[in-house]
């Protein structure tokens, strides 16, 4: 798609006024179609210049929008379309039935026009990303299909793979060399060519750190695939909410919805206020992070462990806060640090690592990804590495 081409939008709505109400809200921003029944919205929706999402009404006669939602969702030509009821229907049981019918998202009038281009646009976006995400795994299994002959292209491809999947990490520190407040640096090094562990971070204002770091399960191409969904979805919410909660809890909803190969994931997800310290977080199923003082004493979060996602529809998360104090370092890990052994087959286990912090007294946040990833491969020297291995750190130092 050409970065000038708009996405299209059709409103279906059998009042004209909130067909107008709805254009006005969206018509700068994408192309617009409309419809005044749910007949018409399907012959638009299987035509040749199908829209890229429908905003859809309950409420008609002759077809109401659970029927045309039933219809377009049993089709495969117009199944991959986002649905969006727009409807004064405010009941939980009337939301629910229309998200198990498979819409993506639930908006009753009357509507806020700030909400109704938000939600649009996240979704719009979400929509050509899995776009995208399709025509590339298309792209890349017929490459890869051509090329079973021939082991040198085969090895080729995964390291371009590779180097195409650590280039959507953030990978250059320091990351933020104007901030004095905090320091941040990663790192991962996968099992095989590609992996399914991945981290991010990033500003969500001027005081506001958001990061989190995450474990798909299993290895190789499908691992790598899911891991560069889940970081793009993570990204898609954190940037729109401050809420590491309401993120996982976006993040299982979409992942869960698309989750055929019934692959599952951990993700720690944390928000960090520059200003206070207070660190608001939320855990699925993911290791807890290490919070090392100066005195390199090792103290841990509690409570807001939630489910890994991808295992239900609507598992629900909540948030926990602590207090990052001066020169302490935040550590996130995932289990190919704590489940790697040795060659007598012993594994480090976490309780190894919070002695290595106590014995080395890691002074930065490079500082503590390096060291310890050198202390693994140290330990693992002479055995099979069965495991991603990602750690990232985050150093906060206010009164710097």
């Amino acid at each position: 798609m050409t970065a000038d081409k708009k996405q299209k939008v059709l409103i279906v709505d059998d009042t004209p006024e909130n067909i107008d109400l709805i254009n006005g809200i969206l018509e700068n921003h994408y192309s617009i179609k409309a419809a005044l029944n749910g007949k018409k919205a399907l012959k638009i929706a299987q035509s040749q210049d199908p829209p890229d999402i429908i905003l859809l009404d309950i409420m008609m006669p002759d077809m109401d929008g659970y029927e045309v939602c039933g219809q377009l969702k049993s089709n495969p030509a117009t199944a991959s379309i986002p649905v969006i009821f727009i409807t004064a229907l405010s009941e939980i049981e009337d939301e629910r039935k229309g998200l198990d019918m498979g819409a993506v998202d639930y908006i009753t009038k009357p509507v806020s026009p700030p909400v109704v281009l938000s939600r649009v646009r996240n979704h719009l976006e979400l929509k050509r990303y899995r776009d995208d995400l399709e025509a590339m795994v298309k792209e890349k299994t017929a490459e890869l299909l051509e090329a079973v002959a021939a082991r040198e292209r085969i090895e080729s491809e995964l390291k371009i793979a590779r180097d195409i999947q650590l280039s959507i990490l953030p990978r250059t520190f320091p990351a933020f060399p104007d901030r004095t407040d905090f320091d941040i640096h990663a790192l991962i090094v996968p099992a095989r060519d590609v992996g399914g562990d991945f981290y991010d971070f990033f500003l969500t204002g001027e005081n506001h750190l958001f990061f989190c770091i995450g474990d798909v399960s299993g290895k190789g191409v499908p691992a790598a695939l899911l891991m560069t969904l889940l970081k793009k979805l993570v990204k898609v919410k954190a940037m729109e909410v401050d809420n590491p909660a309401e993120v996982l809890e976006f993040v299982n909803r979409h992942f869960y919805a698309d989750n055929e190969a019934c692959m599952f994931a951990t993700i720690f997800c944390g928000m960090l206020d520059l200003k206070t310290g207070i660190m608001t977080y939320s855990n699925a199923g993911h290791e807890p992070p290490l919070i090392i003082s100066p005195e390199w004493s090792v103290r841990e979060t509690r409570g807001a462990n939630g489910g890994a996602v991808g295992f239900e529809h609507e598992t629900q998360y909540e948030n926990g806060t602590i207090e990052i104090r001066n020169g302490e370092i935040i550590g996130l890990y995932t289990d190919g640090i704590t489940e790697a052994f040795n060659s007598n087959n012993r594994m480090y286990s976490r309780e190894r690592v919070e002695a290595w912090i106590n014995s080395h007294k890691p002074h930065s946040a490079k500082d503590l990804v390096e060291s310890l990833y050198n202390e693994i491969k140290t330990f693992s020297e002479g055995s099979t590495r069965g495991d991603d291995i990602t750690v990232l750190a985050v150093k906060y130092h206010p009164g710097q």
